[in-house]
């Protein structure tokens, strides 16, 4: 249900979750209030409390707003309808305000507001009671920090009862004492270290949530740099002061836009709130994105599709919830969590064994429950071979690996060798959708020919690495290593259906931000070379390995103009790897003919771009060819091109014939369809319901199948993305 027509009204009282907030209309004078516990019903109203405010901050209930000029504060409480005007601040050309914060309700007699200014790095605040503003400059702090011309502090955030911000690069994490005047110090954390080799573009956010402290980053991809590729959350240890990445946060949701951040538990709703979930926004898009832990995926939906224009960036809008019991409750079951916690690891030797007394129990009981009831090996023989030709690779080698019987009436497999008719389905080799689920320490695949999904445990080896490119069979995966003199990436390889681990030397400290990473082929091969590259202003540095040797080549060569590499796998076709960068230019790192370690360097200066407007675009190989795909925004629509060599122009596809690509951020590769319904089609890690979603060159449509179930769509709306993932060959050797 939408409400169409604004009303002179407060704002829905039925808060049971935090409000999305849209001002739109002429003047921008109206606003629509969404909530994620009721997402079919959506109110219009006209605030004239929120007309031409910008809005800095949501704090114990109570927006922190300001006028364009940014010299005129209040505080307006959406609940009471009660507002506060604070005296005008005194700015120049050099101020910029860049957050607000309020010390505590202002209920509260030492209540202050306070306004971080980046431009003249000082803060200013102001005691309700006193209604003065009192300046702070924090120049020397920050130099006495180590922090540069350009750092500033930003993301203030309050937590039991104590005020802290961040500096802009995240490296120092501050508190502020508030008595006569501010005193500032720096609390000596460390710095959360998300895989910065994804992408220089992040975004940072402090929160408080329960009496912990977050911070959570988000690493932006695509043209815009308005596409998420991942997003970690780290939570601060106060007796440490080291933020420690977290994989779950259980009952709790976080909402982010673009000034501030917000959290509350899962319990103050009576609606369905997922937990363990961060909902966000991005600038100038009306789209909400919801990023969900379990699964490390991304949803996308129109939560007001027919706003009017002109429409602004929106904002989230919290009542006070720890007034409610359900939040106190909900505080008192985050304290007992912690407790709990605690005795688990304070117990957790004499835990390992009462599992290890446990399983050997379990064993014993299905010892004697197979003792009185049928084994699968008491069927004759004959039907122990048909149920294996109904089995697909997976359950086949499991089916195999039980005893010599099953052995004898399923024969080994050349899984490369291409099989037709009724064999089809059991020797097929289509690539699987492979998601890195860290939270639950598993790779899961799904098979997008029949939907059939399978898990298998992640060495904890590798359960904090990134997964950075994969292709034949094998991931490349990328770990951080510290010591107290320097930090360094790890690659290690890893086959998830053997279960091969193979560990290169690590990377040289110069390589520590890379952000390509390739191999010519599978590392168990003699022939392999493994490409890492960091694209610099006007240089590429490359480090190469071959066939694992001790020692990485390094070198730095020369290029002209800047290459800005897209968010895209290089493609190695012809002894040679492939970029594009985000303007659609081709760039070659050829491996032989070089003077620096025999690799050499070349940015093309054809083909150029074959359109524009896109907002990703990738390289894939097809039967031999180089072939690059460009996507609108939100993938409102799909052009496939492949290169000319001899005239070195892209040309139009329109179809793939028999072909079918694959893609996604870590891997782009196609195959011939295995059957007539993967057929010109570009799969993609999308997920509509339980069905991979695809497109269809025929159709110019997006489609998605699972089961009985299907459908087709124009773009990504109410589709989730997955982030950590890649697309695999199953191989077995």
């Amino acid at each position: 249900m939408e409400e169409r027509r604004p009303r002179h009204r407060p704002p829905p009282s039925e808060a049971s979750s935090p409000w999305l907030v849209f001002y739109h209309g002429r003047g921008l004078r109206n606003q629509s209030f969404y909530s994620v516990s009721k997402p079919n019903n959506t109110y219009v109203r006209s605030i004239p409390e929120l007309r031409k405010k910008c809005v800095w901050n949501c704090c114990y209930g109570w927006l922190i707003l300001s006028n364009y000029k940014d010299d005129q504060f209040s505080l307006w409480n959406p609940a009471t309808l009660e507002s506060i005007v604070l005296p005008l601040l005194k700015i120049n050309s050099e101020t910029c305000i860049n957050g607000a914060l309020l010390t505590s309700p202002p209920s509260e007699p030492n209540c202050s507001l306070l306004i971080f200014d980046k431009g003249l790095r000082r803060i200013l605040f102001c005691r309700l009671q006193n209604q003065h503003w009192i300046e702070k400059s924090y120049r020397k702090e920050m130099e006495a920090m180590g922090g540069g011309s350009s750092d500033f502090l930003t993301h203030p955030v309050s937590c039991n009862g104590k005020l802290y911000a961040s500096t802009f690069s995240f490296s120092q994490l501050v508190s502020i004492e508030q008595n006569n005047s501010l005193v500032i110090r720096s609390r000596g954390s460390s710095k959360p270290t998300p895989a910065e080799y994804l992408s220089p573009h992040q975004r940072r956010d402090l929160v408080e949530s329960c009496g912990d402290l977050f911070a959570i980053i988000t690493i932006d991809g695509g043209i815009i740099h308005e596409d998420a590729i991942g997003i970690e959350i780290f939570k601060l240890d106060f007796s440490s002061m080291i933020w420690e990445r977290v994989e779950s946060v259980r009952d709790r949701v976080f909402f982010l836009c673009n000034n501030y951040a917000l959290s509350c538990p899962t319990e103050i709703s009576s609606e369905q709130i997922n937990g363990n979930c961060v909902y966000f926004t991005r600038w100038e898009d009306k789209s909400l994105y919801s990023y969900n832990m379990d699964d490390g995926s991304i949803s996308a939906s129109l939560p007001c599709p027919n706003i009017p224009t002109p429409w602004r960036s929106p904002i989230w809008v919290m009542p006070d919830f720890r007034l409610t019991k359900s939040f106190r409750e909900a505080m008192h079951t985050s304290t007992r969590e912690k407790q709990e916690e605690e005795e688990e690891e304070d117990d957790e030797g004499s835990g390992k064994k009462k599992e290890v007394v446990q399983r050997a129990e379990n064993i014993e009981k299905l010892e004697k429950w197979g003792a009185k009831g049928l084994h699968l090996l008491d069927l004759p023989s004959d039907l122990l071979k048909s149920i294996s030709e109904l089995l697909i690779s997976v359950d086949y080698l499991k089916f195999r690996a039980v005893c010599k019987m099953t052995r004898h009436v399923a024969p080994p497999i050349e899984w490369r060798t291409r099989m037709s008719g009724s064999d089809q389905r059991r020797y097929s080799l289509s690539p699987w959708l492979m998601n890195f689920e860290k939270s639950k320490g598993v790779c899961s695949f799904v098979d997008p020919n029949h939907g059939d999904k399978y898990l298998i445990q992640i060495p904890k080896l590798l359960q904090d690495a990134t997964l950075c490119y994969c292709k034949d069979g094998w991931l490349l995966m990328c770990q951080p290593s510290y010591s107290e003199e320097q930090s360094q990436l790890c690659l290690i390889f890893f086959n998830p259906f053997t279960k091969n681990i193979i560990p290169y030397p690590a990377l040289p400290p110069l390589f520590s931000n890379a952000s390509s990473f390739s191999f010519s082929s599978a590392p168990s091969s003699a022939d392999c070379v493994v490409v890492v590259v960091t694209f610099l202003y006007c240089a590429v540095r490359v480090g190469v390995s071959r066939s694992r040797e001790e020692e990485w080549i390094q070198m730095q060569l020369e290029i002209e103009p800047f290459f800005f590499p897209g968010f895209t796998v290089p493609v190695f076709i012809n002894g040679a790897f492939y970029f594009m960068n985000m303007d659609g230019i081709l760039g070659v790192l050829s491996l032989e003919g070089g003077d620096h370690g025999g690799c050499n360097w070349k940015t093309l200066e054809y083909p150029r771009k074959p359109c524009n407007g896109f907002n990703n675009n990738l390289l894939a190989e097809c039967d031999g060819q180089l072939i690059s795909v460009f996507m609108g925004d939100f993938g409102k629509w799909v052009q496939v091109f492949k290169l000319n060599h001899s005239t070195m122009v892209w040309e139009r596809v329109e179809n793939l014939g028999n072909r079918t690509l694959y893609i996604s951020r870590s891997s782009a590769l196609s195959t011939v369809a295995t059957n007539s319904k993967l057929e010109n089609k570009i799969f993609i890690p999308r997920f509509c319901g339980e069905g991979i979603v695809s497109y269809s060159l025929s159709t110019g449509m997006y489609q998605y199948s699972y089961g009985c179930e299907g459908g087709s769509l124009k773009d990504y709306q109410g589709t989730r993305k997955l982030l950590l993932c890649g697309w695999m060959e199953p191989r077995w050797y």
